[in-house]
C-alpha cells in the first residue's frame, strides 16, 4: 500500500420527505409531509476513515420560494445554502472534494479546494455527459471523475491514493445511511 497520505471531502445533498409542521390553530387540517433538502459533509483520510462529519438541518423551501426559484431551486439550495455552508464551517479542509451528483458539478469551494464529480456507469453506459474524465481503478471497477479545470494532477493523485484503500463511491452510501439513521432517531430531522 502507498505510504502517502491525504484527506478527501465528500459532499452529499439529498431531497427527502419530512414531517409537516403541526397546524397553528385548533381544528386545522394537518398538512401531509413535504420535501426538503438535507446535506452532509464527510472528510476522510486516504483509507476512508472519517475524520470529520457535518450535517445540515433540513432546508425546507416554501411554496413561494419554489415558485420564484423555479428550476434553479435545487442547484441554489444544494450549492449555495448546503455545500458552501458545510465546507466553510468544517474544521478540516480536505485536499479534494468529491460530489456524486451532476447537479453539484458546478459547485466551487469557497476556499478553492478542487472538486471532482463522480460519474457512475451502469452496464458500461455512462450516466452524465461525454466530457473528458479522470479514470481511477478501485476494487475491480473503473470510476470516472470530472475535475475542476486546472486541478487534474492534484485530483488524480488524491483519487488514486484513496482508491488503493477504498472505493470512494461507497462513502456516499455510508453518508446516506447516516442520514437514514438521523431521520429515524433525531426529531430535528423528521
Amino acid at each position: 500500500m502507498p505510504s502517502e497520505s491525504c484527506t478527501v471531502g465528500f459532499l452529499l445533498v439529498e431531497e427527502r420527505e419530512f414531517a409537516a409542521p403541526k397546524p397553528k390553530s385548533a381544528g386545522a387540517i394537518p398538512p401531509t409531509g413535504f420535501g426538503g433538502f438535507i446535506g452532509c459533509f464527510m472528510v476522510t483520510d486516504e483509507r476512508g476513515y472519517p475524520k470529520e462529519f457535518r450535517i445540515t438541518t433540513p432546508v425546507k423551501p416554501s411554496a413561494i420560494q419554489r415558485a420564484i426559484y423555479g428550476s434553479e431551486l435545487d442547484s441554489y439550495v444544494s450549492q449555495e445554502l448546503v455545500c458552501t455552508t458545510l465546507v466553510k464551517e468544517a474544521t478540516l479542509q480536505p485536499e479534494l472534494l468529491i460530489v456524486n451528483s451532476p447537479a453539484l458539478a458546478a459547485f466551487r469551494s469557497p476556499s478553492g479546494i478542487p472538486v471532482a464529480t463522480l460519474y457512475q456507469t451502469h452496464g458500461g453506459l455512462l450516466v452524465g455527459d461525454e466530457q473528458e474524465f479522470e479514470r481511477v481503478e478501485t476494487t475491480g471497477r473503473e470510476l470516472l471523475f470530472r475535475v475542476t479545470e486546472g486541478f487534474e494532477v492534484e485530483a488524480q493523485r488524491a483519487l488514486t491514493l484513496c482508491a488503493a484503500y477504498f472505493d470512494p463511491a461507497k462513502a456516499f452510501e455510508r453518508m446516506s445511511a447516516a442520514l437514514d439513521v438521523l431521520m429515524q432517531e433525531d426529531a430535528r430531522f423528521q
